[in-house]
Parts: structure tokens; sequence; C-alpha cells
């Protein structure tokens, strides 16, 4: 059975769709105080149970339920219950910069694993060490690559390209793997964050001849987009043609649209791991795939 929280209802039912496995939607419902109420609709009692939540917008909020919707497979005597989080937050804070910080990715798998959930699916979990912390919980960890789903997407929703650009080298394997399906050329900026301030400064790394030629940005999260618009702007400042940004999870924070098409970006997508206005295309059968 499929459970799905009301920022993913989208995405679950396409993978519902893809298993034949049914979707049920609990009762979710917020009491004077600020405090969620969950209630599954339907008895779990011997079945896999898979419980779909995005946590975004509102990861507080989505979290708490996640952790509420996997109490009550436990307690309904679910077979084994399997959490599906498409956008995992809190996977930034992956290691402690300085000191006094906390893991918070490893703060989620533990409550996770407390409150039920065996195995934990995430979607192009922010790094290598958000998994690791995951993962140091215990039990299963898988992480879903959207590559094949962007490099078959790319050219029906932007067209031509010439140029598959890495905002940053964090993401440069998968603008990489992208540009190969495509058969074109790749790119890349180099980015510095300072810790304490926050600020981040962009250069293009290399001289690549990007005067006329098409290209799309390929990133696993826009947020406030500041980042990838200091690097269309460099790109648009260099004769670029026509500029395009393809990511798994378009977050879009405050005015990041209205950021990024000032730079110069043309077209963004993302897909449905966040259900919004930018959701272009699917990872549900990636998903589906791995459950």
């Amino acid at each position: 059975m499929i459970i799905s929280n009301a920022n993913s209802r989208l995405l679950s039912d396409r993978i519902a769709h893809r298993l034949g496995d049914e979707l049920s939607v609990p009762e979710i419902r917020t009491f004077a105080d600020g405090e969620n109420y969950v209630r599954l609709k339907k008895p779990v009692s011997g079945k896999p149970v898979f419980i779909i939540s995005s946590l975004f917008p509102d990861p507080d909020r989505r979290l708490v339920e996640t952790l509420l919707m996997c109490d009550a497979a436990r307690r309904g005597d679910a077979k084994e219950i399997s959490v599906v989080l498409p956008y995992f937050a809190y996977a930034r804070q992956d290691r402690a910069a300085l000191e006094g910080e906390a893991i918070s990715a490893g703060v989620v798998g533990s409550a996770l694993r407390a409150a039920g959930a065996g195995r934990i699916v995430t979607v192009e979990a922010h790094s290598g060490l958000a998994l690791k912390a995951l993962a140091g919980t215990g039990g299963k960890v898988y992480d879903v690559k959207a590559t094949d789903a962007i490099g078959a997407a790319v050219p029906a929703l932007v067209g031509k390209v010439d140029f598959v650009v890495a905002p940053d080298h964090g993401n440069l394997y998968q603008a990489e793997a992208v540009a190969k399906i495509l058969g074109v050329d790749v790119c890349s900026f180099s980015k510095k964050r300072d810790h304490r301030t926050g600020e981040i400064s962009t250069a293009l790394d290399g001289n690549p001849s990007v005067r006329g030629a098409d290209v799309v940005f390929v990133d696993d999260m826009i947020s406030t987009g500041s980042t990838l618009a200091k690097a269309a702007a460099i790109l648009r400042g260099r004769g670029a043609g026509k500029i395009s940004a393809v990511c798994v999870h378009a977050l879009m924070v405050g005015k990041a649209d209205e950021l990024l098409r000032s730079s110069g970006i043309d077209r963004i997508c993302g897909s449905d791991t966040v259900q919004n206005a930018y959701s272009e295309y699917s990872i549900a059968q990636e998903i589906a795939d791995v459950l």
C-alpha cells in the first residue's frame, strides 16, 4: 500500500499506477494549537507500506506528519515500512562545519527509524555525507538518481542544447552524465561559500566557447536561485544564446523565478519530487524501480 502526504499526491499517484498498487490518502489535520493529527483510513496489517512524503514546503510540519504516519503504520501491524522522501529536507546539514552545529540529516534518519521506518529512499540527496548520516542510523538507505530522467526530458523541455552546464562542482557528475546522454559538451562553475556569512562567489572554469550556444544548467536543486543566477549572468555576458535550467528539486523560494529570469534564464523546469508549477517531468518510474 502507498500512503501519501499532501505534498506528494501527484508523484504518489504516478508511482501507484506504475506498481499497480493501492494509493491511500490519510486524514491529516491541524489542531487549534498547531499540532498535527494523522489517521490512516485503510488497514495496513500484514502489508508492505510505502509512505511517500516530500518534505517541502513546510519541512517541519511535513516531517512530523511523516513520523506520525510511520507510527500509525507500525501500530497497525504493517509488514514493513518504507519511507520515500522525494525531497529530503535537512540534508544540507550533513556535517558540523562550525563548532556547536547539529548534523540534521542524521537526526531525521534517527527519528524515522524510531517511528518504524525500515527503509529510507531519497531522490538525489544533497550529498554523500547526508546519505552516510542516514545510513548511520541503521536500516537500508537508497538514493534514486535522476540522470536518465533528466537526459530524456531535456530535449522535450528545452529543445536544442549545445552545452550542459554544472553551476558548481558538486553537481558536475550529473551534468557530465546528462551531456553524455545528449552527446554534447559540458562546462562548469566553481563556487565558494563563506560558512559564517553564507556569501557565495562563482567563477566559470576554463574558457569554453559559449558565444551563440544554447545551454542548459543541470542541478539537483534550485532554492533561492542566487548561485544559478550569478552563473547565468556570466554566460549571458559571454554571449550565450538560449539559457535554460533543469533541476530535480525546484523549490523556487521567494523571488527565485524573478531573479533567474532577470539573469537571462529563459526556461526553468523541475521534477515532481516537489509539486508546483515547475514540475514538468516525472521521477516516478525511477522510484518505482527501487520500490
